[in-house]
């Protein structure tokens, strides 16, 4: 929570500072056991994993729970090192054979190969087998080549922005129990700022904007804002509360809060951040691995379907309205609970301000139900989660799936903007740096589905792909190659296939694979934030193979 004396930075690009002190909860402090966190705490926990590969296992949940990650090369193996010293953690993986935890700077051996000194670290090889290493670290990664290397970072102690302040937090969701076994997932949260008055005399609210304009009302302390648009020092909103002696309007009979609109000055506002389950589908697990909870959200609207350890249902509700409707009853409602042998043993509906409950026992027979008779009940819901009392799936799953449109063009919008805002950092960097060298040759490439997205891949001189630019972008990304592929061995000619991981701010934002057959070359691209994939074809009518790019 946060004082503010002027709203207006609301609706602009906040900064979180994180602190971490002495009693910051690390991976480590967590209450949770998993390959990564008893890695981190002792390398020697593989030895004892039950996993088939210990290293993928840890790989796969350090993607979830590492708080960074940056693909390791020997252009950036620096930059690796001293974001390392930030860390409580650092773990690089090479492939899915070699994992080392660095251990110390202070004792490091310099290597030519990757031009920096390597510190010491621990880890395993597998060659069959998985074999423990106590050695300086480029004498277990080995020398810089086409592996796949990545850097998993754990406690972070530094200070970072937030590209937005209202965004989700992940395209998908996951937590998991101390076992490594999987607790809940779902589609992420929206986060989302509530203004609420934060002085105990309260808020004068205005007809105008203006300390000359007439008073309404005295907004009592704690009550909730909400705005609609800024005109300098003041805020155009309408909120809800009891109104008091001396406020327009005031009846000592009043029963409802009123809703009331005008303008407030911009201090004493308080933001308190909040959230809600993104639309989608979302499971919650038992430790045991059984479902606990199937839910479906829609916008005001949720259906949930309850079981127990033994996989039985035990209850299905369904909500449809808005819960946070101050001037209503809150949302319609009804919900189902189940005997043990499957038959219904309450039926629950709300509505208005109303309730109405009837009960029958094992057998089906009525226990009581007020006014209604066996053949009334009729408020019976589906065990399916996709078939619903009070909406239609048809409409929910197309609303999903639009929200879901919208957030990847918002996503990319951002993503677009924060490259554009990185140029002039990238521009000042490059002039400390020695310039890099430019492909040797470039080819252009249409989409196959939609011709005003265009892009070049530029390639070295031996024909490895090295650099990549979209149409109407200003940044370059680097292509880190990943492996090679004859996908037509016992053809009459080759199909040659290369994988390359997209690079952008030190991260893998996607992967091309890059296809050659005979005189055409393909790639098709696949977006790390979704695994949406997009097919290019070589523009022939472009220059290709020119020393100068596409555009």
């Amino acid at each position: 929570m946060r004082i503010i004396n002027n709203i207006a930075i609301l609706f602009f690009t906040s900064v979180v500072i994180i602190g971490c002190d002495s009693e910051t909860k690390s991976v480590l402090d967590r209450d949770e056991s998993n390959v990564v966190s008893n890695f981190l705490i002792d390398v020697k926990s593989f030895e004892s994993d039950t996993n088939i590969n210990p290293i993928i296992a840890f790989k796969e949940l350090a993607e979830e729970i590492s708080d960074t990650k940056m693909v390791v090369s020997k252009k950036n193996i620096k930059k690796v090192l001293i974001k390392s010293k930030k860390y409580s953690n650092c773990v690089i993986i090479t492939g899915n054979h070699t994992i080392v935890k660095i251990i110390s700077f202070d004792n490091c051996q310099p290597s030519e190969s990757w031009k920096a000194c390597m510190p010491l670290v621990k880890g395993f090889i597998k060659k069959g087998k998985l074999n423990y290493k106590k050695d300086f670290m480029n004498n277990l990664i080995g020398v810089p080549d086409k592996q796949n290397r990545v850097a998993y970072f754990f406690n972070k102690d530094e200070i970072k922005s937030k590209i937005k302040a209202h965004s989700f937090e992940k395209a998908t969701y996951s937590s998991y129990y101390k076992n490594g076994n999987i607790k809940v997932t779902g589609l992420g949260f929206e986060k989302f700022d509530r203004y609420f008055v934060s002085t105990k005399a309260g808020l004068d609210l205005m007809e105008g904007p203006g300390l000359n304009s007439k008073k309404i009302a005295n907004i009592p302390d704690n009550t909730e804002l909400w705005i609609e648009s800024i005109e300098g020092k003041w805020l155009n909103i309408y909120t809800i509360f009891y109104l008091n002696v001396g406020d327009k309007g005031y009846d000592n009979e009043q029963i409802e809060p009123s809703q009331l609109k005008g303008y407030v000055n911009n201090n004493f506002i308080e933001i308190k951040s909040d959230s809600i389950k993104k639309p989608g589908f979302w499971t919650y697990y038992y430790e045991s691995g059984e479902i606990e909870r199937e839910e479906l959200h829609s916008v005001n609207f949720q259906k949930k379907i309850h079981y127990d350890d033994n996989g039985f249902i035990t209850k299905i509700e369904e909500l449809d309205g808005d819960e946070n409707d101050l001037l209503g009853w809150g949302p319609d409602m009804i919900s189902n609970t189940f005997h043990k042998n499957g038959k219904i043993k309450c039926v629950n509906e709300g509505s208005a301000g109303t309730a109405v409950s009837y009960c029958f026992d094992e057998n089906g027979k009525k226990l009581y139900s007020y006014d209604y008779e066996i053949g009334d009940y009729g408020f019976i819901l589906s065990k399916d989660i996709r078939d619903l009392y009070f909406r239609n799936y048809e409409e929910i799953s197309k609303e999903i799936k639009n929200l879901k449109i919208s957030d990847d063009n918002v996503a990319e919008k951002i993503e677009n903007t924060a490259i554009e805002e990185n140029i002039i950092f990238e521009e000042e960097t490059n002039k400390k740096k020695p310039p890099e060298k430019s492909p040797s040759y470039y080819i252009c490439y249409t989409e196959n589905n939609n011709n005003n997205l265009q892009l070049w891949i530029g390639f070295d001189e031996k024909s490895n792909a090295s650099k990549i630019k979209y149409k109407g972008m200003n940044l370059e990304m680097d292509l880190v190659f990943v492996k090679e592929l004859n996908e037509n061995p016992d053809g009459p000619y080759p199909v040659l296939v290369e994988y390359y991981n997209e690079i952008y701010q030190e991260k893998v934002n996607g992967v091309y694979k890059l296809t050659k057959s005979g005189n055409w070359y393909y790639a098709v691209y696949t977006r790390g934030s979704d695994n949406k994939q997009f097919s290019f074809t070589i523009d022939n009518e472009s220059n290709n193979f020119g020393k100068t790019p596409c555009f």
